[in-house]
């Protein structure tokens, strides 16, 4: 059965939607995927695995506990006869070149292990976005285009013409809200118009570096509707540097901070995502006067960022050893990093916004930061919980002892009859 509403061909690579037959390439693509967001976190967690991500990023737990689950799964999105996947769509990238030609440059079309950039985090879907780069999170949206038949297409790959079977090279899944309801708000993000959230993007190692990723980016543009496109959405690991990079040359900025916790409950690592956002025409300007939420507040104290100010100043690093609430905005301290005409400065500025528009990078992983921001509300809590826990007993304690001095206290006082 052939589910494709759109196809774009471009110079290297043909964009179509995802069809039913595809389905064993993109979970193989997907797998690649997963193991990109192992790889980057390996950098700072020796310990994740595979199945810590696999949740996150491909479909829920009980689904990949269930035989033939993941499977069912990848095929219902392609279908998308499922209400959850009604607005859900995924278009995939072909080259010319079948698995296991050579493209004349050294690297073979197959299932290469690489890095890819990501954004976002989501189920069946998953955290991330970008070229080679991936965005997870599952979403609504509609395509238009012509119906054509997904067979096996003709490319140009390394300067040769040929009509071979078509391979998938990456794909990009992306999900359409429609406009929310002011009375029926459900989340923060939640809109009285359209937008577009974008779950994954991918590119195979081997077709990296020829536009691929830029043109599933600009085949989705295309497919939207023109007020779908004034509001897009992701998300993206923090660690993955250079995808922040191409989805800022892109157009989107910093909207906000989120989380996701890998492993069991009693042994987790928290990874920070950076929620990113384009906005255009009126909405745009409308979100645009709105005052943001602080990213951070006194939880970055003494953590040391390299500051790259507007004015042209230069690029510094400095600590952070002050927050002022009412003003929003943190004190920095240059001692021993950094010096400004040949001096120590101290300074005061606005970190937030600086750091949504690129300004401010942090010295140590976000994601450690927010780690031991959890650590840090964990051990509190069990504190309380310790707190509370002794209080009973020196209560119960208190209440022995008073009963044992005062043995006419243990008399039970009768009741009276009623009349």
């Amino acid at each position: 059965l052939s589910y494709s509403l759109f196809m774009s061909v471009h110079d290297d690579c043909v964009v179509r939607e995802l069809e039913v037959d595809d389905i064993e390439k993109f979970m193989e693509l997907q797998d690649l995927f997963v193991q990109n967001h192992v790889d980057l976190t390996r950098a700072i967690y020796e310990n994740v695995t595979v199945r810590d991500w696999l949740p996150h990023l491909v479909c829920l737990e009980k689904v990949l506990d269930t035989p033939g689950g993941r499977l069912e799964h990848a095929i219902a999105m392609a279908k998308r006869e499922l209400e959850a996947f009604r607005n859900l769509r995924i278009l995939v990238a072909t080259a010319g070149n079948d698995t296991g030609t050579d493209t004349g440059n050294g690297t073979t079309s197959g299932n290469d292990a690489g890095n890819d950039i990501d954004t976002g985090n989501g189920t069946t879907s998953g955290n991330d976005a970008g070229i080679g780069f991936d965005a997870s999170t599952a979403g609504n949206g509609t395509t238009s285009g012509t119906a054509t038949d997904a067979g096996s297409c003709t490319a140009t790959t390394s300067g040769n013409s040929c009509s071979r079977p078509s391979q998938l090279v990456g794909y990009i899944m992306y999900h359409c809200h429609p406009p929310c309801s002011r009375t029926k708000k459900f989340s923060p993000w939640d809109t009285p118009w359209p937008h577009v959230h974008v779950k994954q993007v991918f590119v195979a190692p081997s077709h990296r570096g020829r536009g691929c990723g830029k043109q599933l980016f600009q085949s989705m543009i295309e497919a939207l509707k023109p007020a779908q496109r004034s509001d897009i959405r992701l998300e993206v690991l923090e660690m993955n540097v250079l995808a922040c990079q191409w989805y800022r040359a892109q157009g989107f900025v910093i909207d906000g901070l989120t989380r996701a916790f890998l492993g069991n409950r009693d042994d987790y690592q928290v990874v920070a995502y950076h929620k990113m956002r384009r906005l255009l025409d009126a909405p745009a300007a409308k979100m645009a006067t709105k005052v943001p939420v602080p990213l951070f507040r006194e939880e970055v104290m003494d953590e040391v960022i390299s500051v790259t100010y507007p004015d042209h100043a230069g690029t510094f690093d400095v600590a952070i050893v002050g927050w002022v609430e009412r003003e929003k905005l943190h004190f920095v301290d240059s001692k021993g990093m950094s010096e400004w005409k040949g001096e120590r400065f101290v300074n005061c500025l606005d970190l937030n916004e600086l750091f949504c528009k690129g300004n401010v990078t942090f010295k140590r992983s976000l994601s450690l930061v927010m780690q031991d921001v959890e650590m840090s509300k964990k051990l509190k809590s069990e504190d309380l919980r310790e707190l509370e826990k002794r209080k009973l007993q020196v209560d119960h304690e208190a209440s022995w002892a008073c009963s044992i001095t005062d043995p006419e206290s243990k008399r039970r006082p009768r009741l009276k009859k009623k009349k």
